[in-house]
């Protein structure tokens, strides 16, 4: 199967989610963010991957039958990403945008996953 990628801007943030659907995650993050060639992601479900040469762009990667729990906790680590860019650190003052941005991402790849 070939790899699905899809992006999108979060312009209010300024930042670029890439969804990578993908059986092999070694080939795929080997492919789409270079200089990470020795890690093994065998095990993994899914992954977030802040790119760290263009500091406002990340990449979830997920298997084509990833579960929503799974496509959630990767959309969590790119919100907690890209809230900590901006200074906004988690607490109970920012538990409602964090909140809203981890559903705006989870959308996203859910989409992206889709087609």
């Amino acid at each position: 199967m070939r790899d699905l990628k899809k992006s999108k801007r979060i312009d209010i943030y300024g930042y670029t989610i890439h969804t990578v659907v993908s059986e092999d995650f070694n080939i795929s993050v080997k492919k789409y963010c270079k200089g990470i060639d020795d890690d093994d992601f065998t095990t993994a479900n899914g992954l977030f991957i802040h790119d760290n040469k263009h500091t406002m762009r990340g990449f979830i990667f997920i298997k084509p039958d990833s579960p929503t729990s799974t496509i959630a906790h990767e959309s969590f680590h790119a919100a907690y990403r890209i809230m900590n860019r901006i200074g906004s650190e988690l607490a109970d003052e920012s538990e409602e945008p964090y909140a809203y941005l981890v559903g705006y991402i989870t959308n996203i790849v859910v989409e992206a996953a889709l087609e």
